[in-house]
């Protein structure tokens, strides 16, 4: 029903399917994608909760497929909390997607952005640095790096870092956008 864009009526059997069984985890999670899907966050964030909260029963490990799953929604939900502005909503979702996959980089990457457009220069440049140390040419890290030195005035260190980029993939469109930008 999702699929086929009938929403009400998704809602109504993921809803029949959860008082049937609480602890259907998959119809909670696609009940939760669903309301995002609607823009009806409060809603998807509750089930969220319920979901972390039921994890921390007895055993306590989320298996990794829904581990995956619950990160990439509250990164979805960061990306919209940023989009709008809510830059303190976004790191929190961001950090709470980061502690179920500490590993995931893309994440990490628009925690760092988030904390840069929030104001918060000196964790940005952290964040980015520790997802390069992990992987030294992911070039969405390399690229935010860089525009965190730009908005610190540091001109010379984006330059270096944006040149890095290029190195690395000579035909990296952004980071030589970037770089003329700054040498004009």
């Amino acid at each position: 029903a999702h699929a086929d864009g009938k929403f009400a009526s998704a809602i109504d059997h993921f809803e029949k399917a959860i008082d049937i069984n609480p602890r259907y985890t998959e119809a909670m999670l696609n009940l939760a994608v669903l309301y995002n899907d609607l823009g009806q966050y409060d809603k998807s964030k509750t089930l969220y909760k319920q979901l972390s909260v039921r994890g921390g029963k007895g055993d306590s490990r989320v298996e990794p497929v829904l581990r995956g799953k619950l990160s990439n929604l509250h990164a979805d939900i960061g990306d919209i909390y940023r989009s709008i502005g809510l830059y303190g909503h976004a790191i929190d979702e961001y950090r709470k997607a980061l502690e179920l996959n500490p590993t995931y980089l893309d994440i990490r990457t628009k925690l760092g952005q988030a904390l840069r457009e929030q104001g918060r220069h000196q964790e940005s440049l952290q964040e980015l640095k520790s997802v390069l140390k992990t992987k030294d040419t992911y070039s969405p890290a390399l690229i935010q790096l860089g525009i965190t030195h730009y908005a610190m005035q540091n001109i010379s260190e984006a330059l270096k870092v944006w040149r890095r980029a290029i190195a690395q993939d000579p035909e990296n469109q952004r980071a030589r956008m970037y770089l003329r930008l700054c040498e004009a």
